[in-house]
Formats: C-alpha cells, sequence, structure tokens
C-alpha cells in the first residue's frame, strides 16, 4: 500500500493496524507530502516503491 499522508479522504489514522488485517506480507510505504493521488503528487516515489516491491523474493 502506497499512502499519501497529506490525504483528506482516507487520513494517516486509516492506516494504523492495516497489517491485521492480512493474512500475507504487507508493505505499507507513506509518502509525506503526498495526497490522495499519491501517484501524480510523488510519481518517482511511487515508482521507485513498486519497482522495490515486485524485485522481492517472493516466500
Amino acid at each position: 500500500m502506497i499512502h499519501g499522508l497529506k490525504d483528506k479522504a482516507l487520513g494517516a489514522a486509516a492506516l494504523n493496524d492495516n497489517w491485521q488485517y492480512t493474512t500475507r506480507d504487507f508493505t505499507l510505504v507513506t509518502v509525506p507530502g503526498a495526497d490522495h493521488w499519491v501517484q501524480e503528487d510523488a510519481s518517482p516515489i511511487v515508482t521507485r516503491a513498486m519497482q522495490d516491491w515486485l524485485r522481492r523474493p517472493l516466500p
């Protein structure tokens, strides 16, 4: 999950305990300067996070 911390629709508190609702590996990337449309506000960070996630070893 990639989340812009300035998101007005889903505030930072919405991130609390997300990992408790997953049964598999969970990655959370927060972007302090980005809003709801994090892919537009911080595209280099989003691209890098996705590339890193895709390159990770599978369990």
